[in-house]
């Protein structure tokens, strides 16, 4: 009797372990989904997020970054793999610390408009400022951040530029001691600093002359065919307003 009592609470206590387990990682997972949209302004999702309760080691998987609506790829940022080392004392607390976040082989598509791009519009996104100095929805509640070691080795980047694409390869992505103990960040400062040192990345290094070269002539001769279109729109309608006017009363 006792034996069998025995055996049900360690089946009892396995089951809620693994439920805790689930849940645990599914509350991670939706914490990014909603602090990633609130922070960037567009649609942050992940697949599956893994974090050993133990040693603090996991993987975050299919993380994507929608991007900004005015651009035409659906995402501007894809992560097959995010590999994250944080201190699991605390998780839950107002300060996580990250010991180190790599991630390999993300896809980042740039797309310039010359004036702008769809990197320097998710950075301007971000709320800056007292705004994100202040813990709100906004920036990702009253959870701070210190991240001691960040690095994107190998990006994939596609430039697009006025219908035109082209792969290109850039220098790793290296940030360290985002936050410290005294002076830890919120999300959004962390996302400034991460997205920030991509765009400087990106517009130094990213963005093939003569793809910028093809942009500008496609936009001017572009500009000129619109003018020409609506020169000839006038014309039309002036000459059908004189043959109209001209035209014997009955």
């Amino acid at each position: 009797m006792i034996k069998k009592l025995l055996t049900t609470i360690v089946i009892l206590a396995l089951l809620i372990g693994v439920v805790t387990y689930f849940y645990y990682e599914a509350a991670i997972r939706r914490g990014i989904e909603i602090a990633g949209s609130r922070v960037l302004g567009v649609e942050v999702q992940v697949q599956g997020v893994t974090l050993s309760p133990f040693s603090g080691k996991g993987t975050i998987t299919g993380l994507t970054v929608a991007n900004p609506p005015e651009f035409g790829a659906p995402y501007a940022i894809e992560l097959e793999n995010l590999e994250i080392v944080v201190n699991t004392d605390t998780l839950f607390s107002d300060v996580v610390e990250i010991d180190s976040i790599l991630i390999e082989a993300a896809e980042v598509t740039y797309e310039t408009r010359l004036v702008t791009d769809n990197i320097r519009t998710l950075l301007a996104n971000i709320p800056s400022g007292p705004r994100a100095d202040r813990p709100s929805a906004e920036t990702g509640g009253s959870t701070q951040v210190i991240i001691r070691d960040f690095r994107m080795v190998a990006p994939q980047v596609n430039v697009g530029a006025a219908g035109l694409s082209a792969p290109v390869r850039i220098d790793d992505v290296h940030l360290q001691n985002i936050g410290d103990q005294s002076n830890a960040v919120t999300i959004a400062q962390a996302a400034q600093q991460i997205f920030g040192r991509l765009s400087t990345v990106l517009l130094t290094e990213g963005v093939p002359l003569e793809l910028l070269q093809d942009s500008v002539e496609r936009g001017l001769q572009q500009g000129v065919e619109q003018i020409e279109e609506r020169a000839r729109e006038l014309g039309d309608s002036l000459r059908d307003a004189l043959s109209n006017g001209n035209r014997p009363a009955n």
